[in-house]
């Protein structure tokens, strides 16, 4: 009798366990798939309104995402820069008045010390912290960056951002998009949006 009981008991309880994982797993996909929807539709619009300011751009070869807080950051689209696209910023450029700003300012990746899974389609990556936060518990989350989709051209892309030069053309429309940027060496352009 008692090892029925006992049985029982046990029985429940793995059932509540399991139950409870199923739950957690079962929120875990939807947060998941959430913000995969939310991340497409972000590079569709971005895509969308960077080929319609720059109708020459080519396909993108990069995006990635830093957060400031877990709901705050800014979205970044890096495309290879062409001639034509070029010129087409440069002439942009020279109707703000020219102006030349550092890596400080433009919203860059440095390169990876640590990456780990976070979605279906994306991978946050660590990044070496500066000295006066090493000592901090969090500070995988200072500098850290999220790709979405190919890996392939984060070479091409931590290079340009360690040369710390860019040529910045600021968006005057009030909407999501901040600037777009252009490498010195003229090899990437950045299309830069803030997310709130």
């Amino acid at each position: 009798m008692l090892s029925t009981i006992l049985k029982f008991v046990i029985y429940i309880f793995i059932s509540i366990v399991a139950f409870v994982i199923l739950i957690i797993s079962l929120v875990f996909l939807a947060d998941n798939f959430f913000e995969e929807s939310l991340n497409k539709k972000r590079l569709k619009n971005s895509i969308l309104y960077d080929h319609k300011i720059f109708p020459n751009l080519t396909k993108s070869i990069f995006f990635y995402q830093r957060l400031d807080s877990s709901d705050d950051g800014y979205w970044i689209v890096v495309y290879p820069l062409d001639n034509k696209t070029k010129v087409n910023f440069l002439s942009k450029k020279q109707l703000q008045g020219e102006k030349k700003i550092t890596y400080s300012t433009v919203e860059c990746i440095k390169p990876t010390i640590k990456k780990r899974w976070k979605t279906f389609n994306s991978n946050i990556h660590y990044v070496q912290p500066p000295e006066l936060l090493r000592d901090h518990d969090d500070f995988e989350r200072h500098d850290s960056f999220n790709v979405y989709g190919s890996e392939k051209n984060i070479g091409l892309v931590e290079q340009v951002c360690q040369q710390n030069k860019f040529i910045i053309l600021e968006e005057s429309q009030k909407n999501d998009h901040l600037y777009w940027a252009i490498s010195a060496n003229g090899k990437l352009l950045f299309s830069v949006y803030k997310i709130d």
